[in-house]
């Protein structure tokens, strides 16, 4: 697993499972050092997806955050994939 990115509040790791195509992205609460959320591969969007540990509460800056690493994610996968096919 490798740190990706770290902000005040929050540090966003990734892992990359053996026979999977896509990362998956551990969100860690900085303060409290715990999982507080993953980002992951969704294969009938197409895309990668924020998904909450359902007790959690976010701000705009933390949500700005994430939009950015989705953002990051997505174009990577497009770089990685030929013109013209499927994400």
């Amino acid at each position: 697993m490798k740190t990706i990115k770290e902000t005040k509040y929050l540090k966003f790791i990734a892992e990359q499972k053996e026979g999977r195509k896509t990362k998956i992205i551990h969100i860690y609460d900085k303060s409290a050092i715990e999982e507080i959320a993953i980002i992951e591969w969704h294969l009938v969007w197409k895309q990668y997806c924020f998904i909450p540990e359902f007790t959690t509460v976010w701000d705009n800056t933390c949500l700005t955050e994430i939009l950015q690493v989705l953002n990051d994610l997505m174009k990577e996968r497009q770089i990685e994939k030929p013109k013209g096919e499927w994400l």
